[in-house]
């Protein structure tokens, strides 16, 4: 999250403020600690049933607007596994969909799944699986714009994936709430086929 103030500062300072749990739903409220009229709530919604983990962020701001410059809805850790993983992702184009790509993750690296063409197109997904045998971790972006998606390694093999927004030629105006798309994320151990079950 990169936002700018109206003193042209762009530190964020985010605090806990104040958590609720409601059924299968958690809110975390986390106030700036110098811009006090600026909030983020992060809500995790569980689908047991299909082992997901739906997650929101909403963003507000009760004063003055604020310039938000990067906004991503979710970051998802995964340790380092003995096996060698291999990250998987979709492109394609016209008549030819869906293609599965297969890249092997190596500590210390990154690759950047992205679409900056402003509406759904064959030519990418935002989606991702990590496959470590039959295990399998993935998620989607449920947004239609423009985003990104960076799945990056350490040295020691930690995964990160973060997804959200694409921060190319990206400016929002906040001076109320806004609800940034949701970032879906599930474990499969029946492999591939048990993923595409999950999130139908």
């Amino acid at each position: 999250l990169r936002a700018e103030f109206e003193n042209h500062t762009s530190e964020l300072d985010l605090v806990f403020a104040s958590s609720e749990l409601n059924s299968d739903v958690l809110r975390i409220f986390l106030k700036d600690r110098v811009h006090t009229t600026f909030t983020v709530e992060l809500i995790y919604q569980l689908d047991v049933k299909n082992d997901l983990v739906i997650r929101n962020t909403n963003l507000s701001q009760d004063g003055p607007p604020v310039l938000i410059r990067k906004a991503q809805t979710a970051a998802w850790h995964l340790d380092p596994h003995g096996n060698e993983q291999t990250l998987v992702t979709m492109a394609g184009a016209w008549s030819c969909e869906t293609q599965v790509q297969r890249h092997t993750l190596h500590p210390g690296t990154s690759h950047i799944l992205q679409s900056v063409r402003g509406i759904p197109s064959a030519q990418a997904y935002p989606y991702f699986a990590i496959e470590d045998g039959e295990e399998v971790y993935f998620g989607t972006l449920a947004w239609s714009g423009n985003w990104s998606i960076e799945v990056s390694t350490d040295i020691e093999g930690k995964v990160r994936i973060i997804g959200g927004y694409h921060d190319r030629n990206f400016d929002l105006q906040l001076n109320t709430t806004h609800v940034l798309p949701a970032f879906i994320a599930g474990y499969s151990h029946d492999g591939l086929s048990g993923a595409r079950r999950r999130l139908t």
